[in-house]
């Protein structure tokens, strides 16, 4: 099976050594290295910092807990994490200032960190809900069946049709206080998965990017067979299900229509009494704009692929070509 697979003794050795997440967690200082990196980037909803303002957060964290004593520079244990696959750096194509981010690696280990934390609240209703709600969409959404599926529509519209009778007849049922805080609750937990996807996303095409300019490097053959294999391999990058998931998303995330009744639902749920009472973190009222951020350096990153596999056959070409014109020249000889 496939949890057989994942779960095997080899693959977790593997695992083991080479995970950046085991490695913070074998780490003896692991308790500082957690703290400032979620404080730093989750806690204060940074997906991105540049090098300097990273230094100088290190330096302030480091003041503020004289028990956990710095034994070298920022700018050495910050690379020291990079190496070790905590963060990532990288400059930008218009500047040469250095960025640090989270691995997808390290997201992962803190937020399993995070999720060992006692919590007073444990919300289960609206979780069965969500299940069943998928289960029904699933069911409506693949029936190829036109009578069977006609048929699920019309219980779905006479359920509608009786609860419209009920709304006007004044029998309106409204969710509880604790129905609503258990529900925003989930959708909070869905929002910080999701935002923490985007890191994996972007890991993800990474790879696939140098497995790919990895093999076409290892081609030596004509330049239509090179051409044909980097069509192939770009395609490849649009067409996996990295690729695909990513772009229906990003379809959906644009629409105009939807981001202002998005807005509107946020809008609605933040201004309830019940939301209002607990002091609710902006987190999600915030969420569009930092989905949106998210999705735009994503889907830079496919660009950038996209340019990048433009460039090494470019080069090769120029290769090619010199490399004909230095024959010519021999024969002219």
């Amino acid at each position: 099976s496939i949890f057989g697979t994942i779960m095997d003794i080899r693959r977790l050795t593997s695992l083991k050594e080479q995970h950046a997440g085991f490695r913070l967690l074998r780490a003896q200082n692991f308790p500082f290295i957690a703290s400032f990196l979620w404080q730093t980037f989750t806690g204060a909803n940074r997906r991105v910092i540049d090098a300097e303002i990273l230094k100088s957060l290190l330096d302030d964290f480091v003041f503020q807990e004289p028990d956990q004593p710095m034994t070298a520079p920022a700018n050495v244990i910050l690379q020291t994490w990079v190496d070790h696959g905590y963060l990532r750096q990288y400059y930008g194509e218009t500047d040469d200032v250095a960025r640090f981010e989270m691995t997808s690696g390290l997201e992962s280990v803190l937020d399993w960190v995070y999720s060992l934390q006692p919590r007073g609240f444990v919300g289960t209703e609206s979780r069965l809900k969500s299940i069943f709600d998928l289960l029904e969409d699933l069911r409506r959404q693949t029936e190829p069946d036109i009578q069977l599926r006609v048929d699920l529509l019309q219980t779905e519209r006479r359920r509608i049709e009786e609860e419209i009778d009920r709304t006007l007849k004044g029998e309106i049922k409204t969710l509880s206080d604790l129905q609503i805080r258990e529900r925003f609750a989930q959708l909070e937990d869905m929002a910080r998965q999701l935002l923490r996807d985007f890191s994996e996303v972007e890991h993800n095409f990474r790879g696939l990017d140098r497995r790919i300019r990895g093999r076409i490097a290892r081609i030596d053959g004509s330049r239509g067979e090179v051409l044909t294999s980097v069509f192939h391999e770009n395609d490849q990058i649009q067409q996996s299900d990295q690729g695909q998931s990513f772009a229906s998303f990003y379809e959906f995330l644009m629409s105009a229509s939807r981001q202002e009744h998005f807005e509107g639902l946020l809008d609605y749920l933040y201004k309830l009494e019940s939301i209002q009472s607990t002091k609710p973190d902006p987190f999600l009222a915030n969420l569009q704009t930092r989905l949106l951020d998210a999705s735009d350096k994503v889907r830079g990153t496919q660009n950038h692929l996209t340019a990048m596999l433009r460039r090494f056959l470019d080069e090769r070409n120029r290769l090619e070509n010199s490399r004909i014109n230095q024959l010519i020249h021999v024969i002219e000889q």
